[in-house]
């Protein structure tokens, strides 16, 4: 199944506990080489969807959110430990070869093919429809540059800093 696919729906070919294929999605803030360990530890990939994609992932109960830049998006989830504790193996991320794993961070606006699993379940009286990443293969990666905190307040000056008013 393909994002692209004429006619696509969700409510039409998603089987409730089977894996599905989104293909050529635009992506940002993955966390699939390192985990991230802010809340909870886990392997995570936000995939930023088209309006048509985006309506059909809701019709199904997925829990599409829309970010500060207007983008609406799909959070792809998988936990680094089993509820018992249990280690899990990192999701599987090739290049587009299909084989070669990408080793390096996927930055905002890489495009991947993404298989994930879905199953509905209930939490407290309320059913939900979680996206768990299964495999996620590379076709244009933007490689990731990081981020500061700070801006650059030198001036190009690479001084001890004395004289920096705070």
């Amino acid at each position: 199944m393909t994002a692209a696919k004429k006619g696509f729906t969700m409510k039409d070919e998603f089987v409730d506990g089977a894996e599905f294929t989104l293909n050529n999605v635009k992506c940002k803030w993955a966390n699939l080489i390192t985990p991230d360990t802010r809340y909870e530890h886990k392997w995570k990939i936000d995939l930023i969807l088209t309006k048509k994609l985006a309506e059909s992932l809701k019709s199904v109960g997925f829990n599409v959110k829309t970010d500060k830049d207007g983008d609406q998006y799909l959070r792809v989830v998988k936990k680094t430990r089993t509820k018992s504790g249990t280690p899990m193996e990192a999701p599987r991320v090739v290049a587009l070869d299909g084989s070669t794993p990408v080793t390096e961070r996927i930055g905002n606006g890489s495009v991947v093919n993404i298989k994930i699993y879905a199953k509905y379940i209930e939490v407290s009286g309320q059913t939900h429809l979680p996206a768990y990443i299964n495999a996620v293969q590379v076709v244009e990666l933007e490689p990731y540059t990081g981020g500061s905190d700070f801006d650059d307040l030198t001036g190009g000056d690479n001084g001890t800093g004395d004289d920096v008013p705070f």
